[in-house]
Formats: structure tokens, C-alpha cells, sequence
């Protein structure tokens, strides 16, 4: 059962996540002495039966069911109705809470009421690190997300995972979305999550408008969080022609400028954005020419949707 009075309240947002949300809960529920804590998770019109498996297997757990997939950022606005904890955690679905790290994430924001944002230390289920830390993105730095396929191969070769980590608790610009504890009452006071980011870069919004309230933003390199990367959006590039992932990193780090640079330096990203779609383009035309003809119809689907990508930058206001 729920804690009658809890003092963290688990914030999940779910889309056809159930094997990777299982494992989650699970992991919640062996931690649930350290603190009086709730979880929460909205489902977001899952077709994968994540519901039922919620109900059946974890019925202390407060299930808020969305009509239509809403986005992350909304989902945990939903989720934020139904809590009363003083701190909020928001949880990916596709991560590992070990032992004591809510509790820590806890304690540390308690020490210092100008603490509004702890963030967890992420790292892959063998201990590698992950992206902890970030700041607002340069288009240098999101040059990956404009040329998926490039990434996965050189990363894929590399020792480590190229990204902000800490080795002590510090100030920060942002911490990573896919764990970190808030007070309750500066997440209202800032007005929550911004709902018109419907996954990726949220997070370093709240984070701007959290430091502009006067407020603090820190990572806690000694909370550990095991984290699935990149799998808790529900789609794969195996179940669709074309993945939706990078049109929400482009128009949420669209936002992201047009919210926090100035309109001048928000006309130069959309250029260089719409340049860099364009040389996509250009790469997989390129490569469509070697390639088996089935393997040319996805790439067609992808080449179309760079291209309405492209011309939705160019529409924006």
C-alpha cells in the first residue's frame, strides 16, 4: 500500500513500456522502506496491455490512464494532479532505482530549501556512465541527432559514452530528464512542465526556468540510477518506416531557442537546422543508390519525412 502520507511522490509516464516498466516498479517496490513514497504512472493509450499488468501485479500503485498519448512532459503534468508528496521523482520507465538513492535525492534537497532540482547519476546496467549533465544544446552538440545512423556507428566503437558526468555534487546548467527528484512546490511555482514539448529537451527547459526563479539546479553523482537508453518512447525504427524521435528532438530544441536565445540567435539555429536536415538528405539519397530495393523503400519514407521536417522548421512562426 501507498504510504498514507507520503513524502515523495513517483512520477512515471508510460507508452507501450510494460516489460521495461515491470522491471521499474519492481525495483521501486524493493525501496519502498527508505521512504514513505506513492508512485504514480500515466499511461498513455499503451496498446500493450501495460495497464492490466499495473493492475494485476502492482495495485498499490495510482494508475492514470490518458485517452490519447500526450507527451511526456504533459503526462507528468497529469501525474503531478494526483500527487501529494513535498518532492516529486520523475522516473523513465525504462529505468533501475537501486536501494538508497531516493533517499539520498531526498536528504540532499532537504538540506538547503534553495535546492530545487537533484539530479541522479545515470548509468547503463554494467556501469557505464550516461549523460548526467547538459546545457542548452549547441546545434554543434545535437549534430549527432541531425545523423542518427553516423552516431550508432562510431559510438558504437568507442570505449565510453561521450556526455556530461560529474564526480561530486555541483551546480549544474541541467540534469538528465530521465531521473531527478523536485521540490513539489518550485515545480509549481515555475508552472510545472511545458506541455508543448512532447518528448526530449523538457527538462532543460523546467531546469532554465527553475535557475531563473533564483533557484537552484544540482546533480548528485552518488544516486545512482540504471537506465535502458533511448527505449522508453514506444517506437522503434522496426515497427515504423520512419522513427518520430528526431522530429521531437528538432522541434523541442526549436522551442528550447525560441524560449531561452534570442530571436536572432533563434533565425540562425532554424538555417543551420534546416541546412543540416537538407545534407540528410543528401546522404541518403546518396546511399539508396547501393542498397537492395527494399532496403530503398525505407529510405525513400525516411528522405520524405526529413523533407516535411524541413518544411515545417521553415513554417514555424
Amino acid at each position: 500500500m501507498p504510504a498514507p502520507h507520503p513524502e515523495v511522490s513517483i512520477l512515471i509516464v508510460s507508452y507501450n513500456t510494460r516489460g521495461l516498466l515491470r522491471g521499474c516498479l519492481e525495483s521501486l517496490r524493493r525501496g519502498l522502506d527508505e521512504v514513505k513514497l506513492e508512485i504514480i504512472v500515466v499511461d498513455n493509450a499503451s496498446t500493450d496491455s501495460s495497464s492490466k499488468m499495473i493492475h494485476d501485479e502492482f495495485p498499490a500503485v495510482k494508475l492514470v490512464q490518458s485517452a490519447d498519448n500526450i507527451g511526456f512532459a504533459s503526462g507528468i503534468n497529469l501525474a503531478r494532479k494526483s500527487a501529494s508528496g513535498e518532492f516529486l521523482l520523475i522516473l523513465n520507465p525504462d529505468c533501475l532505482v537501486p536501494r538508497f538513492t531516493i533517499q539520498k535525492l531526498r536528504d540532499f534537497l532537504v538540506e538547503h530549501p534553495k535546492r530545487a532540482i537533484a539530479g541522479a547519476h545515470i548509468t547503463t546496467a554494467d556501469g557505464h556512465d550516461l549523460p548526467s549533465v547538459f546545457t542548452i544544446p549547441t546545434l554543434f552538440r545535437e549534430f549527432w541527432n541531425f545523423l542518427p545512423e553516423l552516431k550508432s556507428r562510431i559510438l558504437h566503437w568507442l570505449p565510453f559514452h561521450p556526455g556530461g558526468e560529474v564526480r561530486e555534487s555541483c551546480q549544474v546548467e541541467s540534469i538528465s530528464g530521465a531521473a531527478f527528484m523536485i521540490r513539489a512546490a518550485h515545480f509549481d511555482q515555475v508552472g510545472g512542465m511545458d506541455g508543448n514539448f512532447f518528448l526530449y529537451h523538457e527538462e532543460l527547459d523546467l531546469c532554465a526556468r527553475i535557475k531563473q526563479a533564483g533557484l537552484e539546479v544540482w546533480s548528485l553523482p552518488d544516486a545512482q540510477v540504471i537506465h535502458f537508453d533511448a527505449q522508453a518512447s514506444g517506437y522503434s525504427t522496426r515497427s515504423l518506416p520512419v522513427n518520430p524521435v528526431l522530429e521531437w528532438r528538432v522541434l523541442g530544441m526549436d522551442r528550447l531557442w525560441q524560449k531561452h536565445r534570442s530571436p536572432a540567435d533563434h533565425r540562425k539555429w532554424r538555417r543551420q537546422a534546416r541546412s543540416l536536415l537538407g545534407f540528410r538528405v543528401l546522404l541518403l539519397s546518396l546511399k539508396r543508390m547501393w542498397v537492395h530495393p527494399g532496403i530503398r523503400r525505407c529510405i525513400d519514407h525516411r528522405i520524405r519525412d526529413l523533407k516535411e521536417l524541413r518544411s515545417k522548421l521553415s513554417g514555424l512562426a
